[in-house]
């Protein structure tokens, strides 16, 4: 052994390539706790425990076959008490007499030991401290999860008696205006002749409000029930291009003398299709009563219709001051009127519209709408081109009557 070994402050092991210990130095010995003698000839595994001696013979001596050094494997020792100690073992082949041996450099790592056990024991309380910080933060959500259900239900409880609310004082705007409205229909049956002129023009002033105010409690009830999801469907099989032209007709007939033309173009002269008529009625005359609203210098209204694959297409097309394009989806919104400057041409609460695209949806349809400012505006509805199974077609006969009070009540906004 080289005498600069002997005296290092590092462990020093001489080793055969099969690993029994030639030669060791003094600071090894102390290492671990044996004599000198003690060591010759032995094994290095026996002062290995198992997983170290995994690593020696997978790791260290390994890689001695294909390299000529090793550096920095880290391995634990057995000391003569069998307590063991974490030390650093490097080595070099080199050749004595002719034979091969390796040359072994041990120190000892108490104080990384030390750093690690430090280590892990910060990992175990960070850890735990997570774990900590997770409940607080779990236990918190479900404090804050349970308080925005609570807050949910009581808006909902809030939101339900606002419709209850709204659907009373509706019912009760109702009984005044019918019994209004009756008083005129009498008024005019039993003292027509004892009317002045004068008279006769405040009459219909008040019938046109009266019906007005009962155009806007109906909407209004129909929002509490679409609010509710409690809209009903009627649906029968009837013809479609009948009533649109049944409508198309009225409206004019209505609309006579005023300067207002409402033309009715189909491509099929009849077509059978499951239909709430007081549902699609509402929609059309709203959009045309909507049409002629906004057309002031030109009032001609077109209402196409057509089938497009498996549904039934109708159009309302008017020549007004179409609709910005920055504004356009408000209109399907409650009191959804574009511009309040209209309100002097236009009057109304702005919530047909809205009802528009809830009576479509109800009817398993759609609405949509496209305008140019100036130009005009094409409202589209979209219906299924679909039968009910059970034929309970409604007879024609029975639209007129009921056309004209529907006429009367959604045109009342309108000053032709």
């Amino acid at each position: 052994m080289h005498c600069n070994v002997d005296k290092s402050p590092c462990g020093y092991l001489l080793l055969t390539t099969q690993g029994y210990i030639k030669d060791a130095n003094e600071a090894f010995c102390k290492m671990i706790d044996y004599d000198c003698n003690e060591l010759l000839d032995k094994h290095i595994e026996s002062f290995l425990p198992t997983a170290s001696k995994i690593i020696f013979h997978s790791l260290f001596l390994l890689q001695l076959q294909f390299d000529i050094s090793v550096d920095e494997v880290y391995l634990t020792f057995k000391t003569k008490d069998e307590t063991t100690i974490p030390i650093l073992l490097m080595g070099n082949k080199e050749t004595y007499n002719g034979d091969e041996f390796i040359n072994c450099f041990v120190i000892k790592m108490f104080k990384r030991n030390d750093s690690e056990k430090e280590l892990r024991h910060i990992k175990m309380e960070l850890e735990d401290a997570y774990k900590i910080k997770s409940a607080a933060l779990e236990e918190s959500h479900k404090k804050l999860l349970q308080l925005e259900i609570e807050k949910n239900a009581s808006l909902e409880k809030s939101l339900k008696m606002k419709n209850e609310f709204l659907s009373i004082i509706s019912h009760e705007f109702k009984t005044p205006i019918n019994v209004i409205t009756s008083a005129i229909q009498t008024m005019n049956l039993i003292c027509r002749d004892e009317i002045s002129e004068k008279m006769e023009r405040y009459i219909k002033m008040i019938d046109k409000n009266t019906l007005r105010q009962l155009r806007l409690v109906n909407n209004l009830l129909d929002i509490t029930r679409a609010n509710s999801d409690s809209i009903k469907v009627h649906k029968k099989n009837m013809d479609i291009f009948y009533l649109t032209k049944s409508i198309v007709n009225s409206v004019n007939t209505y609309a006579l003398g005023k300067d207002v033309s409402v033309t009715f173009v189909s491509s099929f002269s009849k077509k059978i299709i499951g239909l709430d008529d007081d549902k699609y009625e509402r929609i059309l005359l709203n959009l045309i009563s909507n049409a002629i609203k906004f057309s002031y210098e030109s009032k001609l209204i077109t209402v196409k219709m057509r089938t497009v694959k498996n549904n039934i297409r109708i159009e309302v097309i008017d020549k007004g001051i179409g609709i910005p394009e920055d504004k356009i989806h408000y209109i399907f919104g409650r009191f959804g009127q574009v511009d309040s400057s209209l309100s002097r041409y236009a009057e109304g609460a702005g919530i047909g519209l809205s009802l528009v695209k809830e009576f479509a949806e109800a009817l398993g349809g759609s609405i949509s709408v496209k305008s140019k400012l100036g130009k005009g505006s094409t409202f589209t509805l979209l219906l299924p081109n679909e039968k009910l199974i059970e034929d309970n077609n409604k007879t024609t006969d029975l639209l007129d009557n009921h056309l004209v009070n529907s006429i009367n009540l959604e045109f009342s906004d309108i000053y032709l």
